[in-house]
């Protein structure tokens, strides 16, 4: 019988590392950029909108535009802010939560105070930042709450030191942010009018 109780033992003792294991509540994400985007805090770099379309209205509905006008431009957003504007500070938790505060020098608009979570999609391919009015987290104007409540960016680059990603905002999204309702949006397709184009926003953050 003594040579069977190391064996009794060790199975007892397998058995509850086991049960530790299934208990443990704590995912564990062995992807590198899960440690390159949650350890330190990150600050914006530049906010850059490259908006490009051709529009107008096809008032023949010959497939060809009457008084058609494009818009090509592309300018930082965030330039617009000075050095004190820019002192923010973000935190992408381990636990899936997007935490900004003021810096020492900060001086530009109020913050909003919302919880904001994220969420990495396709290998840290795209990355979405979810809460009461995401979409237009990096607006200051009316527009802030008129994009939706997800920012869905597009990973570029992500290493221990860099975050780039972009966000894409269709043409007719946009006009609806400006305050275009739903049935002006409606005439204005059964006008002829062409929604095509859309917003580019590239965001680059920089380790604090």
């Amino acid at each position: 019988m003594k040579k069977i109780y190391p064996f009794i033992f060790v199975a007892a003792m397998a058995f509850i590392s086991s049960c530790d294991k299934k208990d443990d509540p704590t995912p564990v994400n062995n992807n590198p950029h899960f440690s390159d985007l949650t350890t330190g805090s990150w600050v914006i770099d530049d906010v850059i909108m490259h908006t490009k379309f051709e529009s107008g209205f096809d008032m023949d509905n010959d497939e060809n535009l009457d008084f058609p006008f494009a818009i090509d431009t592309t300018y930082s957003i965030f330039a617009d802010y000075g050095a004190c504007g820019k002192d923010l500070n973000f935190n992408f938790t381990s636990s899936n939560k997007l935490e900004y505060a003021a810096g020492t020098t900060y001086c530009g608009p109020s913050l909003k105070k919302a919880d904001y979570t994220w969420q990495e999609k396709e290998n840290f391919e795209k990355l979405l930042v979810i809460g009461k009015d995401a979409g237009g987290m990096f607006y200051q104007d009316e527009m802030v709450n008129s994009l939706g409540d997800t920012l869905s960016l597009d990973v570029k680059e992500l290493t221990n030191s860099t975050f780039i990603a972009v966000n894409n905002y269709p043409l007719e999204k946009m006009y609806a942010a400006a305050g275009y309702d739903t049935e002006t949006i409606a005439l204005m397709k059964e006008m002829g009018f062409s929604f095509s184009g859309s917003m580019e926003i590239t965001y680059k953050w920089k380790k604090k």
